[in-house]
């Protein structure tokens, strides 16, 4: 079973404010203000930093009122304190802070730095249903799929309505090869919301591998009307068109999903291997090349699939 990108569920970690009856010290509101600002330009680093400092501020605070004693959103305030010696609010800021620290960090490549960080927010809010959501993306993506199951399995009890965790939930079905769960869960992520684009390519390709190439292709189809940039879903679609045997249709969709993408080094593979199942050996050659460079790790399924295409195509 090929594996899924897991571009499309990157947009699963939004920054979150603080609920709104969450009091904390001011300048833990004005690092976290500002690593909001970082974060939104990009300067992940600095967004780090802010967010660390937010948890250190709202640490001490916790530390000082009342002995240490872990003072929580669901506490009563005692009026009698002066202002000075006041409890404060931590959870709900500092649960936030780490959810974000955690999304600044992936977007730095600390993978394991960022599944800590949506540990840690989870012990502090277990009812924050965005954490989940991320934690199981993160989860995904090293290759935790039974973990990120549960995490999603988490969101859908939280919240029924959460169509992104059905379709999560549906694509790590499909890579762990049950497609008709996969399917389910996928026709749920659209019928909660049937305008995302990647819902109808996620659930073309479970189509694909589960051998209905007409009905894939027509989701393949409506994932483009909803969003023609989406790369994915023209080289999904070119899939389709080479079991159909429709070579030609097949390199249009990956010139167009090549365009869009000039990084997506399966696209070039893929390429490849339908202008050789076509005869065209130099064409061939030079997107495998660009293919390897880009992703060196792409070989031995690339020549698995060379040696595969070898054996069905008509020799000259």
């Amino acid at each position: 079973m090929p594996k899924l990108r897991y571009s499309l569920f990157l947009g699963l970690f939004l920054l979150l404010t603080p609920t709104g009856n969450a009091q904390s010290p001011r300048s833990a509101q004005d690092f976290f203000n500002r690593g909001w600002e970082q974060f939104s330009k990009g300067d992940y680093e600095r967004a780090v930093a802010s967010f660390t400092r937010v948890i250190e501020i709202n640490r001490s605070h916790k530390a000082r009122f009342r002995g240490g004693q872990n003072w929580t959103s669901n506490t009563s305030p005692d009026n009698s304190t002066s202002d000075s010696d006041r409890i404060i609010f931590v959870s709900p800021l500092t649960a936030a802070a780490y959810l974000n620290r955690g999304l600044a960090r992936f977007h730095t490549g600390d993978l394991d730095g960022s599944l800590s960080d949506c540990d840690q927010a989870v012990a502090i809010n277990p009812r924050l249903v965005q954490t989940y959501l991320n934690r199981g993306t993160i989860r995904w993506i090293k290759r935790d799929l039974d973990g990120a199951i549960a995490d999603f399995n988490e969101v859908i009890q939280k919240n029924p309505h959460e169509a992104q965790a059905y379709g999560s939930r549906g694509n790590i079905r499909a890579e762990k090869g049950d497609l008709v769960g996969a399917l389910s869960d996928l026709d749920q992520a659209i019928s909660l919301n049937p305008h995302q684009a990647d819902f109808y390519a996620d659930r073309g390709l479970a189509r694909l591998w589960s051998g209905d190439t007409n009905s894939a292709l027509v989701d393949f189809e409506r994932a483009i009307q909803i969003n023609p940039q989406l790369a994915w879903a023209y080289y999904s679609r070119s899939r389709g068109w080479y079991n159909k045997s429709d070579f030609d249709t097949a390199i249009a969709d990956l010139n167009r999903a090549i365009e869009l993408d000039p990084q997506f080094a399966r696209a070039y593979g893929n390429r490849g291997l339908t202008h050789l199942r076509l005869g065209r050996a130099a064409a061939a050659e030079k997107d495998f090349a660009e293919c390897l460079r880009l992703d060196p790790s792409l070989k031995p399924d690339l020549d698995r699939s060379i040696q595969a295409v070898n054996a069905v195509r008509p020799q000259p």
